[in-house]
């Protein structure tokens, strides 16, 4: 997750239509003292007049138990407006436990009654499944209902069942009709949605600018969704100049009203410093809400943060258990990372067969770094059967997909026929499409195929330029290559000094052939000062890696002699290894020094 490669997913998390806000019961109070005149019975005018007081004292008291006492006496007395009233405390849970169920009872009363308001909010309810079990015909009817009353939110409502095809057959421009009629009525959701249409190009021509200035509208009015989408338009220059702090503000004010999705990419600004100067801690701080609202994208992202031990301390468990959330919910990114800390046993214990699970359904939606691993697992036989043609394929898929190591394996396997026909060409083409990605192992492979000439014209100058990218980048068997050509003079200027700088470079990282090299050098003088104590390092870093020429030469080193002095027991102990590891040469020395009484073998 470097800062550069971060790319909040503004485009696709803050488009959403927003779920009706929610809203104070001040406006059903004042509702109730209007209508009071015209609809409350004679016989009850005083009890229906001194409740409505009372609730509107309550209310302005923040009394909210009390505001529902007197808001249920009078529903129970077939008040609409306080049914209605009531249902919406009951929704909001604002004066007595929330309770969805009651909320949409209450609804219904009020609604058979006529009341455009709570056919609305019932319309919603009966959308969502909240309370009622969910009824596409049922909203379609509530909404209708309201929206024919010319409510505002009735009419909002149904045009986002318009917009989602729910009860009715889908029409982007219905939608529009509803929404606009809804926008008229004084509905800043509505007004977003316009925006977010003139965005998308649903149900009207694409036109960046007039979705600007209706989320604009939207925005400024303290809708979130608008005040989200506006950052989003800011971050993208679209319809409006580009501008990262503005996008930051707006996502700030969406996010700071609870909106999950402004949430995280309020988080990734603070990642990136974009708009803001980056702070890892804030970044957790609002990657952890918006987590813990659900958003998928900032449950993976916080798996992250808890990996690397941004903004907080390092917890693999702690990556994992988030990753897990948001891989259960469809997130490859998570799936990848999950299946890597199975077959890491990073955060959880190490688990092949769950790796594999996870990678596969990471590989399935086109993860390439998934891709990739689940060829490793094929071609390890981890968790699966070993089978080396479904390795190919997955690492192909991560190859076409751009992955470099992934583009190398299959450059490998078409090389040396593996899971895959052999084929020079292909094998080529493949390790040169890594290798301009900068991979390492391709460009060190590439460099061979140039020296060899396999497939192509022999090249030793392309193979040397080659070896050098690999050789500055690390690679040990690369460093070791270019001293080589140095050594000969092959696609370079002949020169020991720069042999010996190369081999020694690579002799550090333990590859054993560069070792070999170093040591020789220093035996002989070549491109430094004769030097037989640091060979005989050198042979022995060899030999301990088991390397049998490394024990035969120093053998020969203690024969003849550091600095003149023979060690004879040291000579017959390296030569009796390389005998035993089948050096013909070393076991001729051993019986010319048994000869001349140089060793007694009793002594190794």
């Amino acid at each position: 997750m470097s800062n550069n490669d971060w790319t909040p997913e503004a485009d696709t998390t803050v488009f959403s239509p927003p779920a009706r806000r929610r809203r104070t019961v001040l406006p059903v109070v004042l509702v109730l003292l209007a209508a009071f005149v015209l609809l409350g019975p004679a016989r009850n005018y005083y009890v229906q007049w001194s409740a409505i007081r009372k609730a509107q004292a309550a209310f302005l008291a923040k009394d909210y138990s009390e505001q529902f006492r007197q808001t249920a006496l009078l529903a129970k007395m077939g008040h609409a407006d306080a049914q209605s009233g009531l249902g919406a405390m009951y929704w909001h849970g604002q004066g007595i436990a929330q309770n969805a169920k009651l909320a949409a009872f209450w609804w219904g009363k009020a609604a058979e009654q006529g009341n455009a308001d709570a056919a609305s909010w019932l319309s919603q309810a009966y959308s969502q499944g909240n309370g009622v079990d969910q009824n596409d015909q049922l909203a379609l009817k509530f909404a209708t209902q309201s929206a024919d009353k010319g409510n505002a939110n009735g009419q909002y409502a149904l045009g986002g069942l318009y917009m989602q095809g729910q009860g009715v057959a889908q029409s982007h421009e219905q939608a529009l009709y509803w929404w606009r009629k809804a926008a008229d009525g004084g509905s800043i959701e509505a007004v977003y949605c316009i925006g977010r249409a003139y965005y998308l190009g649903e149900g009207v021509e694409k036109d960046d600018k007039l979705a600007v200035q209706w989320v604009r509208r939207a925005a400024e009015r303290g809708e979130p969704n608008g005040q989200a989408l506006l950052g989003t338009l800011y971050f993208r220059g679209h319809g409006i100049g580009q501008d990262d702090r503005l996008a930051f503000e707006w996502w700030m004010k969406a996010a700071t009203a609870g909106l999950a999705d402004a949430q995280y990419a309020v988080a990734s600004a603070y990642i990136t410093g974009k708009g803001v100067r980056e702070d890892d801690a804030q970044a957790f701080a609002w990657m952890s809400k918006a987590a813990n609202q659900g958003n998928i994208l900032a449950r993976s992202t916080l798996g992250g943060l808890y990996a690397q031990g941004r903004g907080v301390a390092q917890s693999y468990g702690q990556a994992v258990d988030w990753w897990r959330k948001a891989a259960q919910e469809g997130n490859v990114e998570a799936g990848y990372n999950l299946a890597r800390a199975y077959s890491l046993g990073e955060g959880t214990e190490r688990d092949d067969r769950l790796a594999a699970t996870w990678a596969a359904k990471a590989a399935n939606g086109d993860n390439a770094e998934a891709q990739y691993l689940l060829g490793i697992l094929y071609h390890e036989g981890r968790g699966l059967l070993p089978d080396g043609r479904l390795a190919f394929q997955w690492w192909m898929k991560a190859a076409i997909n751009g992955h470099a190591v992934a583009q190398f394996n299959v450059g490998i396997s078409y090389r040396d026929g593996q899971g895959t026909e052999k084929d020079e060409s292909r094998a080529f083409t493949w390790l040169s499409k890594a290798s301009d990605q900068g991979n390492e192992l391709a460009q060190f492979a590439l460099g061979g195929i140039y020296f060899d000439g396999v497939g192509v014209p022999k090249d030793a100058a392309k193979a040397a330029r080659l070896w050098r990218k690999a050789a500055d980048q690390g690679n040990a068997m690369a460093q070791e290559a270019l001293g080589n050509v140095y050594s000969r003079g092959a696609g370079v200027l002949q020169s020991n000094a720069d042999a010996i700088a190369w081999w020694l470079r690579s002799a550090k990282q333990g590859y054993v052939p560069a070792e070999m090299h170093v040591a020789y050098a220093y035996a002989n003088g070549e491109g430094t000062p004769r030097d037989d104590k640091a060979a005989e390092t050198w042979w022995l870093e060899a030999a301990k890696a088991g390397n049998v020429d490394a024990e035969f030469s120093l053998g020969a080193l203690y024969y003849r002699g550091i600095d003149g002095k023979p060690n004879y027991p040291e000579a017959a102990k390296w030569f009796f290894k390389a005998a035993e590891h089948g050096n013909s040469a070393a076991k001729t020395h051993l019986e010319l020094m048994k000869e001349n009484g140089q060793f007694d073998s009793k002594t190794l």
